[in-house]
């Protein structure tokens, strides 16, 4: 199963789309929708907003697969969610939240709302958000 069209349109929203490298609020630096920049990766100082969807796609598709390795059966909305998610706070991320097994997911995303131990209103938000899309 695939990220829908409006799940990737939802991790550009909440990602935010910055075409020159920054430092993320975790100090690793990035570029385009989220994308940590790996040792070893160069970019120019500026790229195009199709070479940051570019990226995006491919960045997605490790955690597509991630969320498809537990053979789930699942719905687009909890596909998107889901991918959101291991996409915000990676796989370990991931498989602490589907620990808990699937009908606790809505339960248990909201307590994924802080960086550095601190709750991050951005991150409530986007828990609160993941889970809509859950139950859709």
């Amino acid at each position: 199963m695939k990220i829908s069209y409006e799940g990737l349109k939802f991790i550009i929203t909440q990602e935010g789309m910055v075409l020159s490298q920054y430092e993320d609020q975790t100090g690793n630096l990035t570029i385009g929708v989220g994308h940590l920049i790996q040792e070893g990766e160069e970019f120019p100082e500026q790229i195009t907003e199709q070479e940051a969807i570019d990226l995006l796609a491919k960045d997605v598709e490790r955690f597509e697969d991630a969320v498809n390795s537990y053979g789930m059966d699942l719905t687009q909305g909890q596909m998107d969610a889901l991918v959101d998610f291991a996409f915000n706070c990676g796989e370990g991320a991931l498989k602490q939240l589907l620990s808990h097994g699937m009908e606790e997911v809505p339960n248990q995303l909201p307590r994924w709302n802080k960086s550095a131990g601190k709750v991050v209103n951005a991150l409530t938000k986007r828990r609160a958000l993941e889970v809509e899309m859950w139950n859709s």
